[in-house]
């Protein structure tokens, strides 16, 4: 493997190449990541933030962040609802 990279970069057109190339994917990525990701507003009892999620429906959201829910709370939407970027989610526990 060694002597491959060593024969490949003796030529600066292909150290070009292969620098191109590794920028390309590294690029990628981060635009990959960036269009998987949703930005969302979680309320809990009127406390807001924004957080940033891969998940795709809301009781996921929620369980990620480490919320649990009981028959009393209200959470809206609902946690079976999916979630688009920008979305808010609020959570009122039922005391």
């Amino acid at each position: 493997m060694r002597s491959t990279v060593a024969l490949l970069t003796r030529s600066r057109a292909a150290l070009a190449v292969m620098i191109g190339a590794v920028a390309l994917a590294v690029a990628a990525t981060g635009v990959g990541y960036a269009a998987m990701t949703k930005t969302v507003t979680l309320s809990i009892d009127g406390k807001t933030e924004k957080i940033r999620t891969f998940d795709d429906k809301v009781g996921d959201v929620l369980k990620s962040k480490g919320i649990s829910l009981t028959d009393h709370d209200v959470v809206a939407p609902g946690t079976t609802s999916s979630v688009a970027d920008g979305a808010t989610i609020a959570v009122k526990y039922g005391r």
